[in-house]
């Protein structure tokens, strides 16, 4: 018996090990195995600003403040590496914006794909992780840090696998869930239970609903309420679920959106965001699915179901999203 408790041991452990091996990995595995195409990027090919704080000296990019540029990347992107020295003093919030296949229209370049932190050290290789649509066409890197020193930037790559690593931390959380649930712990119940355990359970449902309490009465906005008149024409709030369940009331799937559709008429691509802004058509389709001239909401219909069509049957009025999110 010993034995099998051991041997059962080992393949937990075993398995934890492999899960997260493959979950704090996934990106350089995804970069390897993803037929990705590896590509140094020619710094002297760098485009900047004219007010910008940037030099390029013997293959080196020396820059204090300022936006990189780089053009003609033509292919799918799954990471960029920038490889960096700055001993003189550290950057923050290096942020990365390009242009794609969804996202075409340079003007404003608000495609931002995230932010990594460059701090004071000596050959650091700084990656961010993030999936172009298509082909990536322009990277734009820019350095917003503090005023102090310089950053020598001598290499920047697409497609770079990451070093394999493994969260400590991570590691413990699941075989510590695994514990719990190889051990049988969940299958304690309130009965069976001794009475401090109840007290503790009876005091953590307490906490829930005194937040949820204090979420109503102690919100800034007078006006917050549990329910609103039901008034598919003055919706208590922007609500997707609201929105949704009005749908619903009306015996159809699509929901009503305050916005002329014939502006997209003058879209290449409705989904291109820069295409958006650059021919200013904007409205209140955020958040929303459009399909053959309607909008729709993608979110699930079970709060609808479980939640509005009850109280809306039981007291004439809808649900108010503090409402909702007490009850769920």
């Amino acid at each position: 018996m010993s034995f099998l408790k051991n041997r059962r041991a080992v393949i937990i452990i075993v398995l934890c090990l492999l899960f997260e091996i493959l979950i704090s990995n996934y990106a350089a595995l995804k970069v390897i195995f993803g037929g990705f195409e590896r590509k140094e990027l020619d710094l002297s090919q760098v485009i900047t600003e004219k007010d910008d704080s940037v030099e390029l000296k013997n293959g080196v990019i020396f820059v204090s403040d300022g936006t990189l540029e780089f053009r003609d990347i033509n292919t799918p992107v799954a990471n960029i590496c920038v490889t960096s020295d700055c001993s003189d003093g550290w950057y923050k919030e290096i942020q990365l914006s390009m242009t794609d296949g969804n996202f075409a229209y340079e003007d404003g370049f608000e495609y931002n794909k995230g932010t990594f932190y460059i701090y004071e050290s000596q050959g650091q290789k700084s990656y961010l992780s993030f999936a172009s649509y298509g082909k990536a066409k322009t990277i734009r890197i820019h350095i917003a840090g503090n005023t102090v020193g310089t950053l020598a930037i001598t290499s920047v790559a697409v497609n770079k696998p990451r070093p394999f690593h493994i969260n400590i931390l991570r590691l413990i959380c699941l075989l510590a869930a695994a514990f719990v649930i190889v051990s049988g712990i969940w299958k304690l119940s309130v009965s069976d239970a001794k009475h401090g355990y109840r007290i503790i359970a009876g005091a953590g449902a307490a906490v829930c609903v005194v937040t949820c309490l204090c979420g109503i009465l102690l919100t800034r906005n007078p006006n917050a309420r549990l329910l609103s008149k039901y008034d598919p024409e003055h919706m208590y709030s922007d609500d997707r679920y609201e929105e949704l369940f009005y749908a619903f009331s009306q015996g159809k799937t699509s929901i009503d959106v305050d916005f002329d559709i014939t502006k997209f008429d003058s879209l290449d691509n409705l989904y291109d965001r820069s295409e958006r802004n650059a021919k200013d058509v904007h409205g209140k389709y955020w958040d929303r699915a459009f399909y053959n001239g309607k909008f729709y909401c993608y979110f699930g219909a079970a709060p609808i179901i479980t939640v509005y069509y009850p109280v809306y049957l039981l007291t004439g009025s809808v649900p108010t999203p503090i409402l909702v999110s007490i009850i769920l």
